[in-house]
């Protein structure tokens, strides 16, 4: 992600998430805007029959935007906690294979700053000094009111629960 500092200068910014909850990346669909909406939630659009809200991360993570600059947006479209979001970003590089034992927890600063959103930092292993930014992606669904518990789950959890308590 492209962020403009108050200087003018361009920040480049390598973000991940966890791949298991990417479903697949698709061009720009057709947006329609809704009123209302969280000046990050970018609209909504259907894909594959289904309405989803689109997020433009840039804005979600409180960038500046760059002008004058070519970006060819993609869409990255992912489910998590029974829930579809999908989010514009600059650039799909490449998958990493990255261990949970290389992830380190955000400085305090840096979670301060964003929020929350970032969740985790690891040294990308092919360059020598950037830093792949971990995002924490329910924290966006929560935020958009996107948060979708599935009842019949839940209850089921709990009528389990009940039944162990009264067993032992």
């Amino acid at each position: 992600m492209y962020n403009k500092l108050p200087d003018g200068n361009i920040e480049l910014y390598s973000c991940g998430v966890n791949v298991a909850k990417v479903t697949e990346i698709i061009p720009m669909p057709p947006l329609t805007k809704v009123p209302d909406m969280p000046d990050y939630s970018e609209a909504l659009a259907e894909v594959r029959g289904e309405i989803i809200v689109i997020v433009t991360l840039g804005k979600w993570l409180k960038f500046s935007p760059v002008d004058n600059m070519e970006i060819r947006p993609k869409v990255v479209i992912l489910e998590m906690l029974g829930t579809t979001v999908s989010m514009i970003v600059h650039d799909i590089e490449r998958i990493r294979r990255i261990k949970w034992d290389q992830i380190k927890v955000p400085p305090a600063l840096l979670q301060a700053k964003h929020s929350g959103r970032i969740t985790g930092v690891t040294k990308l292993e092919d360059s020598t000094d950037a830093l792949l930014l971990i995002l924490d992606l329910e924290n966006v669904i929560s935020e958009i009111g996107a948060l979708a518990y599935k009842k019949e789950i839940v209850l089921e959890e709990i009528e389990k629960i009940a039944q162990r308590k009264t067993q032992g």
